[in-house]
């Protein structure tokens, strides 16, 4: 028993230094600015066995398909060195980059896979044609994806956002600013204050539904500069659906709320002449709930619609309003008339009512 102590005393040392362990080069290679019509490049990253067993590339992984590692799975012996080349497609990618490639190193099948994360980084310089396609809009230093902020549905409680992506398409930088915002709207730019020469950035847009001017459809423009100074501004045009929350009714108020009705879902203008000048229809809508019905708006965006009035804006129980459509035939885009008149209330279940206005013109 003495003798095999002994011998297991002295393996000790041995089963200790018997271990994986690997060195790298680098873990993040820069790459800096490169030019997207100069196609792939290619960086290598060199992996040292620093242990006192034989250890294997196993597996390489990229984050995304724009990145390719490759890689010989070949065993690595103690103080031996291989590589796991990683190459980068530029190609339709302008801006800065940031990638990773997970990499497995087993040392056996017993043993735990040693695992490194590595990353590539750098900014593409991208080519005309591709800048034009991806960021159609803007002028001068400063191009843009879309000149116009969709903030979709904003509860008039609540807060709804929005977002530009923008490209530098310059070798400066470029310090953003905006003008003529509206009271309800606010703009900043994500991250620095500035974007570096061939950077993408997003402008995040906040919309504040409880100052906003008027429900339904609500569209503002504001003005875009690129960078300090006045030149080559871009016009901005922030819309949103503001909504009335009726997310706090109890079901008491639910019983008694307001309920619109309309005899017709159609006003119609029948025949009416292009040079005739403007003509008017009314209509009426009815209460048939028990609490009043507010009229918060009504209006249309259609052309041809001069004005939509509502008399009263208040109307109690069993009551009625006229709704009075103003249309101006000279500016009707064809021989038709086929408007969208909103009507919007305080009605929870119908915020919104549609109606159509129709007509010939001759």
């Amino acid at each position: 028993m003495k003798k095999i102590f002994l011998i297991l005393l002295a393996a000790l040392p041995l089963m200790a230094s018997a271990q994986a362990s690997v060195d790298w080069n680098e873990l993040v290679h820069d790459f800096g600015a490169i030019d997207e019509r100069d196609g792939n490049v290619t960086c290598d990253f060199r992996v040292t066995n620093s242990g006192t067993v034989p250890v294997a590339i196993v597996s390489a992984r990229a984050s995304c398909g724009c990145t390719t590692p490759r890689f010989s799975t070949s065993p690595i012996l103690p103080g031996e060195t291989a590589t796991v080349e990683v190459t980068f497609d530029p190609v339709g990618r302008p801006g800065r980059f940031d990638k990773k490639v997970k990499v497995d190193i087993s040392a056996g099948d017993d043993a735990q896979n040693i695992s490194t994360s590595l990353r590539i980084k750098g900014v593409v310089v991208g080519d005309g044609a591709t800048i034009t396609q991806r960021y159609p809009q803007g002028e001068g230093p400063m191009r843009l994806r879309s000149t116009v902020a969709a903030f979709g549905s904003v509860k008039n409680t609540r807060h709804g956002s929005a977002m530009i992506e923008a490209y530098n398409n310059s070798k400066d930088t470029i310090w953003p600013h905006w003008e003529g915002l509206p009271s309800y709207i606010t703009v900043r730019l994500n991250g620095a204050l500035f974007i570096a020469p061939a950077e993408q950035r997003t402008i995040m847009l906040s919309f504040d539904g409880q100052n906003a001017p008027e429900y339904g459809l609500v569209s503002s423009t504001f003005t875009l500069y690129p960078d300090r100074g006045d030149a080559n501004p871009i016009a901005i045009e922030a819309v949103a659906m503001v909504q009335e929350d009726f997310s706090m009714m109890t079901p008491t108020a639910k019983a008694k709320a307001p309920v619109v009705g309309t005899e017709s879902d159609t006003i119609d203008f029948g025949e009416i002449s292009r040079d005739g000048g403007n003509v008017s229809r009314s209509f009426s809508i009815y209460n048939r709930g028990d609490n009043p019905l507010l009229v918060r708006r009504a209006y249309s965006n259609d052309p041809g619609i001069v004005s939509v009035t509502v008399t009263p804006q208040k109307v109690k129980k069993g009551k009625a309003a006229t709704i009075t459509v103003t249309v101006d035939p000279a500016q009707l885009p064809s021989e038709m008339l086929n408007a969208r008149i909103s009507v919007i209330t305080n009605d929870y279940l119908t915020p919104n009512l549609i109606l159509r206005a129709v007509g010939d013109v001759k």
